[in-house]
């Protein structure tokens, strides 16, 4: 029993470590994420506090990947999360309000809008990345996945993607 109470936070020091080597490599950090001005205590508010992080960590995540995938990126890029909201109920939602079901549920309106910067090492502003998708009440366009950010997520890696390209594009990697 005593080797439980070890793991969780084994496992978490491994994952917190992972995360930050992951984030090093492409040079993309979790300062360089925030929420808008409101949307962090809506979140918190709304969808519980742990989600926060979950967030915060998806952009990081995509966004770094898609920079390496790009290759070299010589900018730094900020990311500011304007919006989002869930597929399906969150693990708060669904303890305010027994009746939703975590899988059955679906939530209107899912998705996430973020605008990213790319600034020179001088810190000018050479590009500035918007996207946002949402998905309405039509369920053929939803996410079929059951996370319950799950359509968040793609606006997320899709955002990345326009990142990463605009990034290679303002560094050098495509001539003009």
């Amino acid at each position: 029993m005593n080797r439980f109470r070890l793991a969780a936070p084994i496992g978490a020091a491994v994952a917190t470590l992972l995360a930050v080597c992951h984030a090093t490599a492409a040079d993309f950090a979790a300062s360089s994420v925030t929420f808008a001005p409101k949307l962090e205590a809506k979140v918190q508010s709304q969808y519980g506090a742990q989600e926060v992080p979950v967030l915060r960590s998806q952009v990081i995540d995509s966004v770094s990947a898609a920079l390496k995938a790009a290759g070299k990126c010589t900018l730094t890029v900020e990311v500011v999360m304007q919006q989002v909201a869930p597929s399906h109920p969150t693990i708060k939602q669904q303890l305010n309000d027994p009746s939703l079901d975590p899988f059955r549920t679906r939530l209107p309106n899912a998705g996430a809008a973020l605008i990213g910067h790319l600034r020179d090492a001088e810190g000018r502003e050479l590009a500035t990345v918007k996207y946002e998708h949402f998905i309405d009440e039509d369920p053929l366009l939803a996410s079929p996945a059951r996370d319950p950010w799950s359509d968040a997520r793609a606006a997320i890696g899709q955002f990345a993607d326009r990142v990463a390209s605009a990034c290679e594009h303002h560094s050098g990697g495509h001539p003009t």
